[in-house]
């Protein structure tokens, strides 16, 4: 969601505990554990008024530049630290995109922020304003506030009544390639630069001019959209298939007044707004975009505050005069996807069949979804392992169906105007990208379902019983007197030893027949010295190495380890046996 300064507003005139509640709604564990956010450059509608960071007229050196953020550290910057926070405590970042809706006013044809002339900039702006917007990235950065991504400028080709800067394909590719891009490389190599962040209708033509030019290409990572043209999925397609390297953002989408309905309340919104806000994540995402962006996080009773009176709906409204706050319909149904496709999952090919989708004639209005759309769906591969599929029916009957994956199949059923999650393991080895060392999020999921495992007891640690050859039968009882028999740990015969026992333990062909076998999970007992290693222990250095290769191939299997820390220091010294 956006940070905009109307969310920022509002989020100070709510009480402590409200505040603190709005963060956990969206940021927190227990809420749609937001990581992608947006922020503006410069004021937008969403702001009280204009305003910008050097109003001085024709300094283009930009010596006057509030390195400071003066107007932004009262409002906008706490609300994004506070989300910062919150995210760190869980060890997540948010990653956030920032966009310009306008230069300050001296810099543009018509001498003020608000519309735009063809062209926007004046000639000799140019380089002042890509300077000007690095400039912002660097005090946001002081600031403590990452800046993950930028777009050039907010929907280009958008002569709005706001804040706004017209620019042709042509246009942004020279102030990209000329100005802005080499002035970001040079102070933030790291940034990602978005192109377009406009409709998609036009966003093949965007996408093509940018990436065919050499110049502006080396600096353009991807291509932004907004939902206001219609679905235009095809166009998002055509993108992908084309420019397969250009990365794909969906990075503004909301319900403008005019699409509110005599039903619309400010205590429950407008179920089908929750609809169409699936529609779009699920299209978007199976024809390539790597995110998907709400506007406002955050507006009061009147759809504000909005300077020009562009008001707008919110997945979380507040009516300030009653200390009241509301979640609409799109916040549980974008939790559908921001709660259970954690970042790093894989877009996974989805079949639904047979189902009818919309072939109208006629582009509809943004955010429609009805019975036409049939059936609609999305999987990803997750990072701990887990397929989550999401169904959306957003017709008027309900839909029975049979979900499969792999030799699995279930029967479903999903009521009218409703969205579901399936969570499972995978079964389709090879292709899954489980981390089959780390706590899974799904474990209340993963606790219903059985598992095998067996034990690989003698590898990593090692006692007498287990390895007779070596220990019991020459009366040595464990790891570390058998190292001292071998000349201690930095002697080339304990070193050939062990790890020669490493390399050859367990093998890539164990574990394909432990997997043909049934076998889900290996035990792995470890000691503490596996890692943050000290000679004076008096044990071998090196067997996190077989370790990590062990997770690997188990992680291409399908399957998961479970680390058994056997020894705690003094479990292990000379002549004591007892590791356990």
């Amino acid at each position: 969601g956006a940070f905009t300064e109307a969310s920022a507003l509002v989020f100070n005139r709510l009480s402590r505990s409200q505040q603190q509640q709005v963060i956990e709604d969206y940021f927190g564990p227990s809420g749609n554990r937001y990581t992608l956010g947006r922020v503006h450059i410069n004021s937008c509608d969403f702001s009280k008024r204009n305003y910008a960071f050097d109003d001085v007229d024709g300094d283009y050196e930009l010596k006057h530049f509030d390195d400071d953020l003066t107007h932004d550290t009262k409002t906008i910057i706490p609300f994004i630290k506070k989300a910062l926070e919150a995210l760190r405590q869980q060890g997540r970042r948010l990653q956030l995109l920032a966009s310009p809706w306008s230069p300050p006013a001296w810099m543009k044809t018509n001498g003020q922020m608000d519309h735009s002339l063809r062209p926007c900039l004046r000639e000799e702006a140019h380089a002042a304003w890509a300077a000007y917007i690095v400039r912002w990235v660097s005090a946001y950065i002081r600031q403590g506030i990452p800046i993950w991504a930028i777009t050039p400028q907010n929907e280009p080709e958008n002569n709005a009544t706001w804040e706004a800067c017209l620019f042709t394909p042509q246009e942004a590719v020279a102030f990209l390639g000329d100005h802005l891009g080499p002035k970001m490389r040079e102070a933030h190599r790291d940034i990602l630069i978005f192109v377009f962040d406009h409709n998609k209708d036009h966003l093949y033509a965007w996408a093509n001019a940018t990436f065919r030019n050499p110049k502006a290409a080396q600096y353009a990572s991807g291509i932004a959209f907004h939902w206001y043209a219609g679905d235009g999925f095809e166009a998002i397609q055509n993108v992908h298939r084309d420019f397969p390297r250009a990365l794909l953002l969906a990075s503004e989408a909301t319900y403008e007044r005019w699409r509110w309905s005599d039903r619309a309340t400010l205590e429950k919104g407008e179920w089908s707004f929750g609809e169409g806000y699936a529609h779009d994540i699920i299209g978007d995402l199976i024809a390539g975009s790597i995110g998907w962006i709400d506007w406002n996080l955050l507006l009061d009773e009147n759809g504000g505050p909005n300077h020009v009176n562009n008001v707008c709906d919110a997945s979380i409204m507040a009516d300030v005069n009653k200390g009241k706050l509301y979640k609409h319909p799109q916040y549980y149904y974008i939790g559908h996807f921001s709660r259970f496709l954690l970042p790093g999952s894989t877009l996974m090919k989805t079949d639904v069949f047979p189902t009818p989708s919309y072939h109208g004639d006629a582009e509809r209005p943004y955010g429609t979804c009805t019975g036409e759309d049939g059936l609609q769906s999305t999987s990803f591969m997750r990072p701990d392992g887990f397929i989550a599929t999401i169904v959306l029916n957003c017709g008027e009957d309900t839909i029975n169906f049979k979900i499969r994956e792999g030799r699995r199949a279930a029967k479903a059923s999903i009521p009218p105007h409703a969205i579901q999650t399936y969570l499972f393991e995978s079964t389709i080895f090879g292709t899954s990208r489980p981390s089959p060392f780390r706590a899974s999020s799904a474990d209340h999921v993963f606790r219903a379902r059985p598992f095998v495992g067996v034990n690989l007891g003698g590898w990593l640690l090692l006692e007498d019983w287990m390895w007779s050859q070596e220990m019991s039968s020459k009366g040595i009882p464990d790891e570390y007197t058998l190292t001292l028999a071998y000349g201690g740990p930095s002697d080339p015969r304990a070193i050939e030893l062990i790890e020669a026992h490493w390399e050859t333990f367990v093998t890539e062909r164990d574990l394909d027949q432990l997997r043909d076998f049934g076998f889900t999970h290996v035990r792995v007992p470890i000691g503490y010295w596996l890692v943050d290693y000290d000679a004076a222990d008096g044990f071998v250095d090196g067997g996190e190495r077989y370790l990590f290769r062990l997770l690997g191939w188990l992680r291409k299997r399908g399957m998961r380890a479970v680390l058994d820390l056997h020894a705690l220091p003094g479990a292990q010294t000379a002549y004591q046996s007892f590791t356990g």
